[in-house]
This record gives structure tokens, C-alpha cells and sequence, in this order.
């Protein structure tokens, strides 16, 4: 093989390994779609919370780490 034969090797198994983690991505955010619309369906309150807590929302955060039975 030459160089560039090499190169387009190593190419093509770089972009099959990007597409078995895009699959693998793909499939774990529907998982968590799923998830998440079943919680909001069940509990709006822990779904409200969740979504502050994910945001990054400074006011949950507080209230989350002095929260004792957390």
C-alpha cells in the first residue's frame, strides 16, 4: 500500500468508529427521551426539578445540595 492507500485506510476506520458512537449516541438519547417524557407525564413537580437541576438553574442547585434527605 502507499501512503496515501494508508491514509484512506485509516480514514474509513475512523469514520466507521464515528458512526457505531453516533448509533450508540443516537440510541441512548432516545432512551433518555423516553425517560424523560414518561417522568413528566407521571410527575410534573420532579420533572420541573429535574429540568432546573439540568439547566444548571443556580436557585435549584442551592436548594438541591441543603437538602437533607437528597
Amino acid at each position: 500500500m502507499t501512503g496515501t492507500e494508508d491514509l484512506i485506510q485509516q480514514y474509513m476506520q475512523m469514520i466507521k468508529a464515528l458512526q457505531e458512537e453516533n448509533e450508540k449516541l443516537s440510541s441512548e438519547l432516545d432512551w433518555f427521551r423516553t425517560y424523560g417524557q414518561y417522568v413528566a407525564q407521571v410527575n410534573r413537580n420532579v420533572d420541573a426539578e429535574a429540568c432546573g437541576y439540568a439547566d444548571g438553574d443556580e436557585e435549584y442547585e442551592e436548594n438541591f445540595d441543603n437538602d437533607d434527605e437528597l
